[in-house]
């Protein structure tokens, strides 16, 4: 079943990123489209409001070479990602928006494609990767197009109560964190990286990996992948489950967001539990089993000490911080390989009176404001 469907998961700062991002369709295809329920002719446009879970769906249908199920088909997925963004976004703030195309036919004429452009950016849906200002709104435009004609020769096989579906679903699966991600028994996706046409079976796990306490990459949660393929009767359809186990450190965490079919969803490993449960419902579905899932990574910025006048902030300086001395002058921390004297012993490196502060602290005036505080001290 080929359905080309847009998840927008802007989970952990919606102001910030769903709600400031403005996506307009294009339909260049040659049948119509719908988005979240309205028809967009060929050669038309339209818009479609993002539902509350961060998400919103566009149905591109095509037809079989021999003319049947003419504009009826369902045959890939197209899925929009945040990455990299986190809660109190300022203006200098930045997140990346991907988009990323998948399909459950391996053979297709003319095939679906399309660009996304945002604020003047344009890149191919095969891997579009767009960085953005957390603190503006943006205006995307995403153009489909193609023909999208299928073989007649992989028209589905007739579901009989003793039909079995395929032994594997079809999964995309992008990794949008900064570590490596790895299925389990299968592929590692490196960070920023897409896997194509990777088979799951009836039970899967993506395990996924955060920077912790003991280092890089130390952290790690699972996605399940769930795939019923019992024996199909006219009342029993199969379905594809995904689940998000627990994890949140300091206030980062996983988002992930998937689409399969008519159907997508998204949810935290802060929140965790299942986010995805899709029956398969049509013949077309039931012969091509199909999955697109997108992993990213909410990163909490570390909090920049509150100081204002020395001592308040000791020993959690950082390069750049500036405080006011007890003499009444400011000053700022130096950049490394210096920074680290400005958390060692008072009587030595305390700004202006230590016997060496000089190698920790310069002056810069008499006031001062903290990076990232939001506040001066004089």
């Amino acid at each position: 079943m080929k359905k080309l469907l847009i998840a927008l998961a802007a989970i952990g700062s919606v102001n910030a990123f769903a709600s400031n991002i403005n996506v307009q369709l294009q339909n260049n295809t040659v049948c119509p489209v719908s988005v979240n329920g309205s028809t967009v002719a060929p050669g038309g446009t339209g818009t479609a409001t993002i539902n509350s879970d961060g998400t919103y769906a566009v149905t591109e249908y095509a037809s079989y070479s021999d003319g049947s199920y003419h504009c009826e088909i369902a045959a890939g997925s197209v899925l929009l990602s945040t990455a990299g963004n986190h809660s109190g976004a300022k203006e200098d703030d930045s997140f990346t928006l991907t988009a990323i195309q998948g399909s459950s036919f391996s053979t297709i004429s003319n095939p679906f494609g399309g660009v996304l452009q945002v604020d003047g950016q344009s890149q191919p849906l095969n891997n579009a990767s767009i960085k953005l200002s957390a603190g503006q709104t943006h205006n995307a435009v995403l153009t489909v197009n193609g023909g999208g004609v299928i073989p007649s020769s992989e028209k589905p096989k007739p579901v009989q109560p003793d039909y079995q579906y395929p032994s594997v679903i079809r999964a995309t699966i992008t990794n949008n964190t900064t570590c490596p991600m790895m299925v389990l028994g299968g592929p590692t996706i490196q960070a920023g990286e897409t896997a194509r046409n990777i088979t799951l079976g009836a039970t899967s796990a993506l395990l996924e990996k955060m920077d912790g306490p003991t280092g890089k990459c130390a952290l790690s949660a699972t996605a399940s992948v769930y795939y019923d393929r019992a024996t199909v009767t006219p009342a029993t359809n199969g379905k594809v489950t995904l689940e998000q186990s627990p994890l949140e450190n300091k206030g980062s965490y996983f988002k992930i967001s998937a689409v399969s079919g008519n159907q997508s969803g998204s949810t935290t490993s802060k929140s965790a539990g299942t986010f995805l449960n899709h029956a398969f419902n049509d013949e077309v579905e039931k012969n091509n089993p199909a999955v697109n899932i997108a992993v990213g990574t909410h990163i909490n910025p570390e909090p920049t000490p509150q100081a204002g006048v020395y001592p308040e902030g000791y020993p959690n300086y950082k390069a750049g911080d500036r405080i006011k001395g007890t003499d009444g002058k400011t000053y700022e921390c130096k950049p490394f390989p210096y920074t680290g004297w400005c958390n060692q012993a008072p009587s030595v490196y305390a700004p202006g009176t230590g016997t060496s502060w000089s190698d920790a602290w310069t002056v810069v005036s008499n006031s001062v404001s903290v990076a990232g505080a939001g506040h001066s001290f004089w």
